[in-house]
C-alpha cells in the first residue's frame, strides 16, 4: 500500500509515508483504521507525513475534503497535534496546502514543507515553543 501509518511504541508520534501513485482511497482507509483504534489515537501529539517518494497522485479536491473530514474526527481524539508534511513535488505540495486549509478547524498546528530538513526545523521550533 503506497500510504502507511505507524505509531511509535509510546503512541505519541504518528508517522505516515506515501509512495508511488498516491490514491485518495488508501489515505481514507488508513485514517479509518486509525479511527477504529480510538485509545491509541488519544495519545498522539505529533504527526509526520512524508510524501517524498510519491511519483503521481489520484486525488481530487473532493477527496481532500473527505480526508480533512476524517481528520476533524481524529482531532476530537487528538486535539493538540503538531503536523508536519513533507511535500517536495509541486502537485503534492499544492494538495497538501489545500488539505491544510480544509483541516484548519482541527485546531492542529500544521505546516507543509518542501524538504525533511525544513519540516524537522519547523517541528523543533514548535516543540521548543511549547516547552517555554
Amino acid at each position: 500500500m503506497p500510504f502507511t501509518a505507524t505509531l511509535t511504541n509510546d503512541g505519541r508520534c504518528l508517522f505516515c509515508v506515501g509512495s508511488g501513485v498516491l490514491r485518495a482511497q488508501e489515505i481514507i482507509d488508513t485514517k479509518g483504521d486509525l479511527l477504529a483504534t480510538e485509545d491509541r489515537v488519544r495519545g498522539i501529539s505529533f504527526g509526520h507525513i512524508d510524501f517524498t517518494d510519491v511519483t503521481s497522485v489520484d486525488i481530487s479536491s473532493d477527496d481532500i475534503r473527505r480526508i480533512a473530514d476524517l481528520d476533524k474526527r481524529l482531532a476530537l481524539l487528538a486535539p493538540h497535534m503538531v503536523v508536519a508534511i513533507i511535500a517536495p513535488a509541486a502537485v503534492v505540495f499544492g494538495l497538501s496546502r489545500m488539505w491544510e486549509t480544509f483541516a484548519e478547524s482541527t485546531g492542529w498546528t500544521i505546516a507543509v514543507k518542501r524538504s525533511k530538513a525544513e519540516a524537522d526545523a519547523w517541528v523543533e521550533s514548535r516543540l521548543a515553543a511549547s516547552c517555554d
